[in-house]
């Protein structure tokens, strides 16, 4: 089997872990590209290969897997290169700005016969990818909590914290594609802003009420995943990327050891992971190793694409109409 080869687009800290991790599923880094020369110079020299200022000096050979890491602006045009020369195409999410244009590039992209894959990457981490999503420890879903608490927006102008939420989006939202396997974009939001910075939004489906709250103010920083059912609990640390269950009985007894129980639990998991993280020697963004793995190999397998387009899609929609909701909350606190 012929050595899979990548190129590197954004020299900056995503740049480097997708060069890491591409390294890792075997990749040969042909080049790291950015703008700024002494950036992509550093990463280059780390990885043994060349550096260049814009992808319009390579010529890579069909099948060059090419790793957006770059400003959102910028995604759409890199990836429309990527394809144009028959490149198999990760790119940092969101993807691009609207659901049009995602649609647009996925259609492309099928016409190219590539793979074009957002780093959605929390599904493809062990504590939430080893879930049997047919059936799900929760059963019948009562409540899915997302709480996120960022320190992302600092140093960053009022309007880019305003737009933080855009964002972060594909993050839970691809997440709840997979938990309630339902077109997520149909979903009907609530809404609640009290200050810049800080979001809350509420939706139900079925049984399940739904609460996703995000904050650029809150510490310590934290991205947590909570799923409540009739028969089981399950949490989920997204920075860390493990996940426990809980399963109490309705018996007092049941009851008095629920805390001690889930705070074993917790530290088995997180011994564990960390572990296995060490030496697999994946040091951040836990769940980005194994989505590049994942499509490497389903590439070299001529298999689907590890993100299905039906995700990809369900996602840009849900995420536009959050921006809708966000832009009229703005428009409201200025008029």
């Amino acid at each position: 089997m012929a050595k899979p080869t990548a190129i590197i687009s954004g020299a900056g800290l995503m740049g480097r872990w997708h060069a890491h991790y591409a390294r890792s599923a075997g990749a040969e880094i042909l080049a790291v590209v950015d703008p700024d020369p002494r950036r992509a110079e550093s990463i280059a020299r780390r990885f043994r290969t060349q550096s260049r200022r814009s992808l319009h000096e390579l010529e890579p050979p069909a099948g060059t897997f090419l790793h957006i890491a770059t400003p959102l602006s910028t995604h759409a045009e890199l990836i429309r290169w990527g394809l144009a020369h028959r490149c198999h195409v990760l790119c940092e999410k969101p993807l691009v700005d609207t659901a049009e244009e995602t649609a647009s590039l996925l259609e492309a992209a099928e016409s190219a016969r590539v793979h074009l894959v957002p780093i959605h990457q929390f599904g493809f981490q062990a504590g939430f990818s080893n879930v049997d999503s047919a059936h799900p420890p929760w059963g019948q879903l009562t409540r899915v909590e997302f709480r996120i608490a960022s320190r992302g927006t600092e140093g960053r102008s009022p309007e880019e914290v305003d737009s933080f939420l855009d964002e972060v989006a594909p993050h839970p939202l691809s997440l709840l594609h997979r938990i309630l396997g339902i077109p997520i974009a149909t979903l009907e939001w609530q809404w609640a802003s009290p200050v810049r910075g800080e979001w809350h939004l509420t939706a139900s489906h079925g049984t399940a009420l739904i609460t996703i709250a995000v904050s650029t103010r809150t510490r310590p920083p934290e991205c947590r995943l909570d799923i409540h059912g009739d028969q089981a609990g399950f949490r989920a640390d997204l920075f860390h990327g493990f996940g426990v269950q809980d399963s109490v009985g309705s018996g007092a007894q049941a009851k008095i050891w629920l805390p001690f129980g889930r705070s074993l639990r917790t530290l088995a998991r997180s011994t564990t992971n960390l572990v296995r993280r060490t030496l697999g020697n994946e040091p951040a963004y836990p769940g980005l190793k194994e989505l590049i793995r994942r499509t490497y190999s389903a590439v070299a397998a001529g298999a689907s694409p590890a993100i299905d387009a039906s995700e990809v899609l369900a996602v840009a929609l849900a995420r536009d109409t959050w921006r809708k909701l966000r832009l009229s909350s703005v428009a409201d606190s200025r008029g």
